[in-house]
């Protein structure tokens, strides 16, 4: 028997939009942190504008690969109370975790929630069929 989500599980736009804003804000921070201590030991220069973009994208993909494939979701989501799951309502493995989290990269994604119908679903969701739900509690 498959698990799908019901349609009212989907996180809210708001939801949505809390958890991008929480996860750039920390992003951010994790990333500014490093190239602070690594600019001060003098392993890196943090002054180079395309190294720190560069830098920031991969911290990015760590951050929600590695979060992401080992709970379910991101210091956003677990603000919010959200998960990902996948579209037979599942936990997605590593191999879509890195999919969802390379989807997110693709140029002006950020604009396919738009105009969404049925809940707020985004490239990086449908690409790697997950989606984000209101996170279940377990029934002991």
């Amino acid at each position: 028997m498959e698990n799908r989500p019901d349609p009212a599980e989907l996180a809210s736009a708001t939801q949505r939009f809390l958890n991008y804003f929480f996860d750039v804000v920390f992003i951010k921070l994790i990333s500014i942190g490093i190239l602070l201590v690594a600019g001060t030991l003098g392993i890196l220069v943090p002054y180079q504008v395309f190294f720190r973009w560069l830098f920031t994208l991969n911290i990015g993909l760590l951050y929600y690969v590695v979060l992401e494939a080992n709970y379910g979701q991101t210091l956003g989501k677990m603000a919010t109370g959200t998960i990902v799951i996948t579209e037979d309502g599942k936990r997605p493995d590593l191999g879509t975790i890195i999919l969802r989290s390379l989807c997110r990269f693709i140029p002006f994604e950020i604009f396919s929630f738009l105009g969404f119908q049925g809940g707020p679903v985004g490239w990086h969701d449908s690409l790697s069929k997950t989606r984000v739900i209101v996170k279940r509690i377990e029934s002991e």
